[in-house]
């Protein structure tokens, strides 16, 4: 939206402005998605790598149809648009929590393989 903002004159755009929030959202929700497939690949071990990275786009799928079926149902019992975007969020925030969690699992381990590589003796 924001490149459409800039090539398209001001005459002929529909957006006043009000989405621009919205439209940063998404982007940042859809580039998450994105680098969480790239990341699937250096996590799992090569012997296992594709099934790993099949799993991740599978529920990246799911996710991208139940998302708006639930926020469909949601509009169509008049939600509240706070609590609609209160809702939206929560995904978001477990994605972020789990991302958090393996990339500090990620760093203990390797910091425990360092340690051992130090500690074991050469024979």
């Amino acid at each position: 939206m924001r490149l459409a903002a800039v090539l398209i004159p001001s005459s002929q755009r529909f957006d006043t402005g009000e989405n621009d929030q919205n439209d940063d959202a998404g982007f940042c929700i859809v580039g998450g998605q994105i680098a969480s497939n790239a990341l699937a690949a250096t996590y799992y071990p090569t012997t296992m790598r594709s099934s790993g990275v099949g799993w991740a786009l599978g529920i990246g799928r799911i996710g991208s149809i139940v998302g708006p079926l639930i926020g469909g149902i949601m509009l169509a019992r008049h939600v509240g648009a706070e609590t609609l975007f209160m809702a939206a969020a929560v995904p978001g925030l477990c994605a972020s929590l789990a991302a958090f969690a393996l990339a500090r699992i990620t760093r203990r381990d390797a910091a425990a393989a360092a340690l051992s590589a130090r500690t074991t003796p050469i024979a």
